[in-house]
């Protein structure tokens, strides 16, 4: 039922089957694929019990005994790195990562509200650049909207985040290891347009846009951290490259806004992502597949 066998429902999995039937960012997402799996391990677990007690009451080898056991933890054990897709949560906190374009990510107890903020940009070039190839969920051209990905239940994940060098949107307090810092974007003066919905991280959303980061540098980026795998995501770069995530691969993309040309007031404060724009932000986003 979990992994899937030649004899058993054409050699899919069960799970995966109905996991595909759920909505990955309902508040029943969790409590229907745990339910599902809490029962199919309990009937494997009082089957090899029973399998044990019927073998001792039959008085049957030490040895014999042992083998079902042994058979019993390998196979439970495959079943777990099987489900760590699935299974691993992300860390507990409120926080937010800028939107793909396949969406938040769908992982274990956890709930994605969306936010966008635009940005209009200096209409007199329009220059506004980005990566070829860029995985944000649209919304840039001559103007530019960032959109967000954001967890505010502080209870809901597990564990803290790890030890790495990366940033994170801020919603509330900067989860534990990371430092605080925002950006502040000079948008355009005349007839401006900016606009804000949904949820949206720390910061100012009025004429010009400041939005605020947590950002950690107590790892390499050489050294993979473990985060939940079953979509892709970003993170930002924070000073030395993108940071390597276990069973993931990463590409480096960056985006330049063309901000405000008159008396620019762009600023920089505390720790935010890596920016190469000076006087028109050039913020690097590191995607993850």
């Amino acid at each position: 039922m979990i992994i899937g066998s030649s004899g058993l429902f054409g050699q899919n999995s069960l799970f995966v089957l109905y996991e595909s039937t759920l909505d990955g960012q309902s508040t029943q997402y969790w409590p229907k694929v745990r339910q599902f799996l809490d029962f199919t391990f309990s009937i494997q677990v009082a089957g090899y019990a029973a399998w044990v007690t019927s073998l001792n009451i039959k008085d049957r080898s030490l040895q014999e005994v042992a083998e079902v056991i042994d058979t019993a933890n390998t196979r439970i054990e495959e079943q777990r790195v099987f489900l760590l897709p699935y299974t691993k949560e992300w860390p507990r906190g409120s926080y937010g990562l800028p939107r793909t374009n396949t969406g938040c990510p769908v992982a274990a107890n956890a709930r994605w509200l969306n936010g966008v903020r635009h940005h209009d940009t200096e209409d007199d070039d329009s220059s506004n650049a980005w990566i070829g190839g860029i995985h944000f969920d649209g919304g840039y051209g001559t103007n530019m909207d960032q959109k967000f990905c954001m967890k505010t239940d502080i209870a809901m994940g597990e564990g803290n985040w790890p030890a790495g060098n990366y940033c994170i949107f801020k919603k509330g307090t900067c989860p534990v290891g990371f430092q605080w810092g925002k950006l502040k974007w000079d948008d355009e003066d005349d007839d401006n347009k900016n606009s804000a919905s949904g949820v949206l991280p720390d910061g100012s959303y009025n004429r010009n846009t400041e939005i605020q980061y947590c950002c950690r540098s107590d790892g390499s980026v050489t050294t993979p951290i473990a985060l939940p795998s079953r979509r892709p995501f970003y993170l930002f770069r924070f000073r030395a490259g993108c940071q390597m995530v276990a069973d993931m691969s990463v590409r480096e993309e960056w985006f330049r806004w063309d901000d405000e040309d008159d008396d620019n007031a762009n600023r920089y404060y505390g720790a935010h992502p890596f920016d190469q724009g000076g006087r028109n932000h050039r913020i690097h986003y590191c995607y993850y597949s």
